[in-house]
C-alpha cells in the first residue's frame, strides 16, 4: 500500500460504496481495516494487489480503475455514522431493502437440504445476523445486538469448545440446529 497523491478511479469507486454501506461494512467485506476503507476513499492510500481483487469481488470495482485518474474529486472524505438516534434523510430508504434481505435470507434457509453442510447454514445465519444488525443500527436501537454477541469473546470461546465435539457427534449438531432455529422462528 502506498501513499496517493492523485485521486483514482478504484478511489472514487469505494467512496461511494463507503458513503452508501459506511467503512465498517466495507472493512468487513473486503477483509480490511475500517482506517484502510476511508483512507482508500479518500485517495490516502492505495490498496495491494490482494485487496485490489477482495474489493473487485466484493463491490465490482475494477482493478485496473486504480491506474485510472478519476472522474471527479471527492466532495468530502466518507464519515462515520451518526449517533444512535441521529437519522438522515437517505437511511429510511435503505430499511425496506434491508428487511427485504432478511425475508430471502429466510427462504434461504428454509429451503436449505437437510444434508446440507452446516457451513452453509452458518454462512446463512451470520449474514441474517449482520443484516439485522445493520437494521437496528439505522434504527438507532442502542441494545445489545445477537450480531454483537456472536461476535464476542465469550461466545466464540464457548463455540470453539462446543465445536469438535458436535463434529464428533453430527446427530447432536442436528438436533442442537433444529432447537435453535425453534428459539429463531
Amino acid at each position: 500500500m502506498t501513499k496517493k497523491k492523485d485521486y483514482t478511479e478504484g478511489g472514487r469507486l469505494v467512496a461511494e460504496v463507503v458513503r452508501r454501506l459506511g467503512a465498517a461494512e466495507v472493512a468487513r467485506r473486503a477483509r480490511t481495516s475500517e482506517a484502510m476503507a476511508r483512507h482508500m476513499a479518500t485517495g490516502l492510500k492505495t490498496p495491494g494487489v490482494d485487496l485490489k481483487h477482495r474489493l473487485a469481488d466484493a463491490f465490482g470495482v475494477p482493478v485496473e480503475a486504480w491506474s485510472m485518474p478519476a472522474k471527479d474529486e471527492p466532495s468530502s472524505p466518507p464519515r462515520k455514522p451518526r449517533a444512535p438516534g441521529v437519522r438522515r434523510a437517505s437511511r429510511g430508504a435503505a430499511l425496506p431493502e434491508l428487511w427485504a434481505t432478511v425475508e430471502q435470507i429466510d427462504v434461504a434457509l428454509d429451503a436449505l437440504d437437510v444434508d446440507a453442510p452446516a457451513t452453509h447454514r452458518a454462512a446463512l445465519l451470520r449474514t441474517r445476523s449482520d443484516t439485522l444488525d445493520k437494521i437496528a443500527k439505522l434504527q438507532g436501537e442502542g441494545d445489545l445486538t445477537e450480531a454483537q454477541v456472536l461476535r464476542s469473546r465469550p461466545w466464540r470461546t464457548l463455540m470453539a469448545r462446543i465445536a469438535p465435539i458436535l463434529e464428533r457427534h453430527p446427530e447432536v449438531a442436528a438436533e442442537m440446529a433444529s432447537a435453535l432455529e425453534e428459539v429463531e422462528g
